[in-house]
C-alpha cells in the first residue's frame, strides 16, 4: 500500500515537472519574441497610429463640453475598433520589418546587439524566418482583407 502511495506521488511530481517545464518554455519563447520585436519601435508605431486616427476625429468633439463629452462617448467604439484594426495590422508589419533587418544583420549584431535573440543564439534563423513570414502574411491579410468592412485605401497604402 505504502508503495503505491510513493508511486503515485513520484508520477505527479514528475508531470508536475513537466508542466513547469513547458511553462518555462513558452514564457523563454515569448521573452524572445518580445526582444526580438524589437520593443522601442512598438511604440513608435502604437503612437503614430493612434495620433493619426485622433486627427480624423470631428473638430467639434475635441472641445471641452458636456456636448462634446457624450459626443466622445459616441464616436468612441468605432473610434477604437477600426484604430485597434489598423494598430493590429501595421504592428504586424513592424514585427516583419524588424525581424528581416536582424535576419540580415546577424553578423553586425552579433558586435553591436549581442543581447538580440538571433545574435546571441536565444532564436535561430529559421524560428526568425518563420515569425517574419507569419507577421508579414498576417499584417497584409488584415491590411487588404475587408471582412469585417474595416480597411481603407490609406492603410493598405501604408503597408
Amino acid at each position: 500500500s505504502s508503495h503505491n502511495t510513493v508511486s503515485a506521488s513520484t508520477t505527479t511530481g514528475s508531470s508536475g515537472t513537466r508542466i513547469t517545464r513547458l511553462l518555462d518554455s513558452c514564457t523563454k519563447s515569448l521573452k524572445s519574441l518580445w526582444k526580438f520585436s524589437r520593443p522601442h519601435t512598438i511604440i513608435g508605431t502604437f503612437v503614430s497610429v493612434v495620433a493619426l486616427h485622433l486627427t480624423m476625429l470631428p473638430p467639434d468633439i475635441i472641445m471641452s463640453s458636456a456636448s462634446a463629452s457624450l459626443s466622445i462617448m459616441a464616436f468612441a467604439p468605432e473610434f477604437l475598433k477600426v484604430s485597434g484594426y489598423a494598430l493590429s495590422a501595421a504592428l504586424l508589419i513592424n514585427l516583419y520589418i524588424v525581424g528581416l533587418n536582424q535576419i540580415t544583420d546577424i553578423k553586425i549584431d552579433r558586435v553591436n546587439k549581442p543581447d538580440l535573440p538571433l545574435a546571441s543564439g536565444e532564436m535561430n534563423k529559421s524560428q526568425a524566418l518563420g515569425v517574419v513570414f507569419f507577421a508579414l502574411l498576417s499584417g497584409l491579410g488584415l491590411g487588404f482583407s475587408n471582412a469585417l468592412g474595416l480597411t481603407s485605401v490609406p492603410l493598405q497604402l501604408t503597408l
